[in-house]
């Protein structure tokens, strides 16, 4: 008797993913690895996986240029521990043409609003879902004008207009080195509060729509630090 599978989740390390033999007709449509894979592993199950659909990763790792055929099956691909320079992320796009939805998860340093534009227009013709939820390291004391700078490359047609995709750019005054940089509604499950007093906060979201936009609706855990909800409500109070 042959099995149907249509749903895996892996989670083995990165250097056992090469020994796994992939059948030749796999049905598996939807594939989580919560480990990160090597390029050529990526690479591999993309073009073994004639069905899958949906693909999640950590990240992928040892990204190299490469000559292979874009694989069209695949239309929803997630990165849950996303650190890749761009034109590692563009190697990656150039093999997944047909794409839909786009999340990516993670700390990075090198997400920038106007090569991700670039990126997406000429690798991603059908993408109309992008997510993303970014930690980034903020270095320098223009914390308020980092912020802006940073919003101001998602303020474009493209961004606003053509795909109206809305992102928050913000920090935590108590931790200003870390900048947090997300679509909105936030795409993950979880979600550390910051009351409003103590965060500095931009966004691309013109008001005239901002009432029609609910922020937390994938959220299902908060994560609420009650000193800093009560030293917030005590600078209300006394302000």
């Amino acid at each position: 008797m042959q099995l149907s599978l249509r749903k895996l989740h892996l989670g083995i390390e990165y250097n056992r993913i090469r020994t796994v033999n992939w059948p030749v007709q796999c049905t598996v449509q939807y594939l989580r690895m919560v480990k990160s894979i090597e390029f050529n592993e990526f690479c591999s199950i993309l073009h073994q996986l004639s069905h899958l659909r949906t693909l999640v990763l950590g990240n992928v790792i040892s990204i190299e240029l490469s000559s292979l055929t874009p694989c069209r099956q695949i239309i929803s691909l997630t990165f849950e521990d996303y650190s890749m320079e761009m034109y590692q992320l563009a190697l990656i796009l150039s093999l997944t043409p047909s794409l839909i939805h786009l999340k990516l998860i993670g700390n990075n340093n090198s997400f920038q609003g106007n090569q991700c534009e670039q990126l997406i227009q000429e690798n991603l013709p059908l993408l109309n879902k992008f997510e993303f939820f970014l930690w980034q390291r903020n270095l320098t004391s223009r914390n308020r004008n980092i912020i802006e700078e940073i919003i101001e490359q998602f303020r474009t047609p493209f961004w606003l207009e053509y795909k109206r995709w809305f992102i928050t750019c913000e920090y935590s005054v108590e931790n200003s080195s870390e900048i947090r940089l997300y679509s909105i509604p936030v795409c993950c499950s979880y979600f550390n509060y910051e009351p409003e007093a103590i965060k500095v906060s931009c966004s691309n979201l013109p008001l005239i729509v901002s009432d029609g936009i609910s922020t937390m609706d994938n959220v299902k855990n908060v994560f609420v630090n009650t000193r800093k909800a009560t030293t917030a409500a005590s600078k209300l109070q006394v302000g």
